[in-house]
């Protein structure tokens, strides 16, 4: 779809996905991913809907059955997928697909019904939640910690929201709404309000631990630092 919300093209994924409930695109592939809530699997194609490849969640070892959303983090390179039974977002490393990374609860933070997520690349680590239950979007950390929330039906009136995406160029969320049948642009320029990381948080996750220490030992000697 182009600015205008003309159609540029279309194609058919019917012969393997009867479910879809979300996609995102994979830079580092030039691949689209498509999570189904039906097979709780993510296929794989590219601009032509040519299934380039697939991945069966059951290879976690965890009761997965309802894929609602996915996206993929340019700062870790993970491809994320929220989990409307398990109520978390979980995490796959592409060079991994078969194997579960780790996990995030979002009943942990309010949202027992996540239906997309998206990340914020100017903010390591830091991601939203819509929860088209709660009707609200939650601001998470890569330590799983709320660091905001709002609600979308007083915000946007949007009452089922189901998908989102954030636009860094002109610091904007893009919010579906299925009740409305509409897409809600909101401007978030909120994410310069948040608390800088402290100067301990090495890599950004929200807290100061032994994995700030094993970087920084890492890094001891080094004499290029920018």
């Amino acid at each position: 779809m182009d600015p205008n919300g003309n159609l540029l093209s279309q194609c058919d994924i019917s012969a393997f996905s009867n479910d879809p409930r979300d996609i995102a695109f994979i830079p580092t592939s030039g691949r689209f991913a498509i999570a189904d809530a039906g097979d709780n699997e993510v296929y794989q194609i590219d601009s032509s809907c040519n299934l380039l490849g697939r991945l069966d969640t059951a290879t976690f070892g965890i009761n997965t059955s309802v894929l609602t959303g996915i996206a993929y983090s340019s700062a870790s390179g993970d491809t994320a997928l929220t989990d409307s039974n398990r109520d978390a977002v979980l995490f796959v490393n592409p060079a991994r697909p078969g194997r579960l990374k780790s996990q995030l609860s979002t009943a942990a933070v309010g949202s027992a019904s996540p239906s997309g997520l998206t990340f914020f690349p100017q903010a390591t680590g830091l991601f939203a939640v819509v929860d088209d239950s709660a009707d609200e979007v939650f601001i998470v950390n890569a330590s799983g910690s709320l660091m905001g929330r709002f609600d979308t039906a007083l915000v946007l009136t949007a009452t089922v929201p189901s998908g989102i995406a954030y636009n860094p160029t002109n610091l904007t969320l893009a919010i579906t709404d299925n009740n409305s049948d509409q897409v809600k642009i909101l401007s978030f320029p909120i994410l310069n309000n948040f608390a800088e990381f402290c100067d301990c948080d090495l890599n950004k996750d929200g807290s100061c631990n032994i994995l700030d220490y094993q970087r920084f030992i890492q890094d001891w000697g080094r004499s290029n630092c920018p």
